[in-house]
């Protein structure tokens, strides 16, 4: 399994919105994708940053999805007033859940 992880920055009170955003579109529109596993939303409401954590079957389904999550992820920051400040690429070594 393989990690994508988007930093976005914008202002503090559209932390709500970009959830709603989340939850509404961009989540429907990952679960499209060939090989889309999970996505996970994490906020800090003080500074206004959140990083989307996207799960992906394997290294190719990711890198398959880049082009498309590109567009999401610009689409979804500018839509909830931020921009995209980084993306980081992982392979995950332990995914626990209970």
């Amino acid at each position: 399994m393989h990690a994508r992880v988007s930093k976005l920055e914008g202002l503090p009170e559209q932390v709500d919105e970009l959830g709603r955003i989340a939850t509404e579109w961009l989540a429907p529109s990952l679960s499209e994708m060939e090989g889309f596993h999970t996505i996970l939303a994490l906020a800090d409401r003080q500074s206004g940053k959140v990083e989307l954590v996207t799960l992906w079957e394997s290294e190719q389904a990711m890198h398959q999805s880049e082009e498309d999550a590109e567009q999401l992820r610009s689409a979804t920051a500018r839509a909830a007033g931020g921009e995209v400040a980084e993306v980081e690429r992982y392979e995950v070594v332990l995914l626990h859940t209970s």
